[in-house]
């Protein structure tokens, strides 16, 4: 199974860097996806990234 980290928050800028942080890589070395949720009446809508490096994809498929 792939080792997939999820971050969440209010904007794709905030959850694209808390994630590249998290995994200490750039970029260029990761895949990414953006899903997005709106909010309700008293809730903002909430980001998340689903984020692996191309590494680890690498090393799983060898």
């Amino acid at each position: 199974m792939l080792n997939v980290i999820k971050i969440e928050g209010k904007n794709q800028e905030e959850v694209l860097k808390q994630a590249l942080e998290k995994l200490n890589s750039s970029e260029k070395e990761v895949y990414y996806y953006f899903t997005e949720q709106e909010g309700g009446l008293f809730k903002s809508k909430k980001v998340t990234v689903d984020m692996v490096t191309k590494t680890y994809i690498k090393n799983y498929i060898n």
